[in-house]
């Protein structure tokens, strides 16, 4: 599990810590809550937790294991907060990812005729015109609420931190957690790689770049 808001008040933590007891984020703490079952443990591995922030020696040792910590993780949990205003984007961003992605792995999956004496291509092998159509499918899928959700999605500071790609790519499993709402990396990741080559997308440069 990864733990990816700001580290808590250090003295404050290392006073705590003097008593048994562990100062965690808000963040961390809304995660437990929604991961925790009634009928059965889990067993987690937090960062913030695990390691001891303020021993940089553990720190710089723990950074070399990572590897190691992720390709052996059942699961990754990527924890990406939620919205502070109560606009609700955290679930509809959740929602409209999904539903999104189901979408695409639809349409590559059909196969297309061009006539009745043409042979049936997959989208792989159609062409570019037939790519148009489907462009504009799922550009016609996005709507204004749509955006702004996945404009919320995409502002979380867990984007900018380079050392996410590892998590991303040793992981057997990754799920994104969005306030009180889950989904499969898969479902972001093929909803992303779509709209970043959607020519009639409504993204800028720079959108598709954080993409």
């Amino acid at each position: 599990m990864h733990e990816v808001v700001e580290r808590s008040d250090q003295d404050g933590q290392a006073l705590l810590d003097r008593v048994g007891i562990k100062y965690i984020t808000e963040n961390l703490h809304l995660a437990l809550q929604n991961l925790r079952r009634p009928d059965k443990e889990l067993v987690l591995w937090v960062d913030a937790v695990c390691i001891n922030q303020l021993d940089i020696a553990e720190r710089n040792s723990q950074v070399n294991n990572m590897p190691k910590t992720y390709s052996h993780a059942l699961s990754v949990i990527v924890l990406l907060g939620q919205d502070s205003d109560g606009s609700g984007y955290d679930a509809q961003a959740v929602a409209f990812l999904g539903d999104l992605a189901t979408l695409i792995t639809h349409l590559k999956s059909q196969t297309y005729s061009y006539g009745p004496w043409a042979p049936e291509v997959s989208y792989q092998g159609m062409s570019w015109r037939r790519r148009l159509d489907v462009n504009k499918m799922v550009t016609g899928f996005l709507n204004d609420t749509g955006l702004t959700c996945l404009q919320w999605f995409l502002d979380r500071p867990w984007f900018r931190r380079r050392w996410i790609i590892q998590e991303v790519v040793l992981a057997k499993n990754v799920i994104v957690h969005c306030g009180p709402r889950s989904i499969s990396w898969d479902a972001p990741e093929i909803a992303m790689k779509e709209l970043s080559g959607n020519i009639l997308g409504p993204f800028t440069e720079s959108n598709r770049t954080n993409m």
